[in-house]
Parts: structure tokens; C-alpha cells; sequence
């Protein structure tokens, strides 16, 4: 876009390469006051990271995304049963 190394714009929001890296991996989430900064640091309004969201329509619900959307509880006990943790 403008020909940045991850390392600059690492250094121009305050975050280490590393972490730039994830952000543009999508490892990481960017919180809103992060994305404030680098929009900030790219010269570009918030707005043209949203560009084209909603546009799509509703989604339909799958069997995948129901169960997404069970009590937490639930989630939490299935979670939690056959995993084997390092």
C-alpha cells in the first residue's frame, strides 16, 4: 500500500514486529484504539478498513455456527472434556 516494512509500522504504531506481524497474519485481534493508531500512521480514515461490511446480508445459520452460539456453560464443560493439555 505504501510500500511499509512491517517494521515500520510497527515502530509507528508502538508495537514490536512481531506483533505487527500478527495483526497482518490475523493471529491477533486489533482492539479499536489499536486500529485508531494505524489508521493513524497510514493516513487513511477508520472507515476504509469497514469498507463493503453489511453489504453482504445476513448470513444463514449452520449447524457449526449454532453450536457457537449455546449457553456458555455448555461450551465450557465440552471444552474442557477430551482435551489433553501440555
Amino acid at each position: 500500500m505504501l510500500g511499509l516494512t512491517q517494521q515500520q509500522l510497527a515502530e509507528m504504531i508502538g508495537v514490536t514486529y512481531q506483533q505487527a506481524h500478527k495483526y497482518e497474519r490475523g493471529i491477533n485481534r486489533v482492539s479499536a484504539g489499536r486500529l485508531f493508531e494505524i489508521a493513524r500512521a497510514l493516513s487513511a480514515p477508520i472507515s476504509y478498513f469497514y469498507e463493503g461490511v453489511g453489504q453482504e446480508g445476513p448470513r444463514q445459520v449452520t449447524h457449526t455456527s449454532a453450536c457457537c452460539l449455546r449457553s456458555p456453560e455448555i461450551s465450557r464443560r465440552s471444552e474442557t472434556k477430551g482435551i489433553r493439555r501440555r
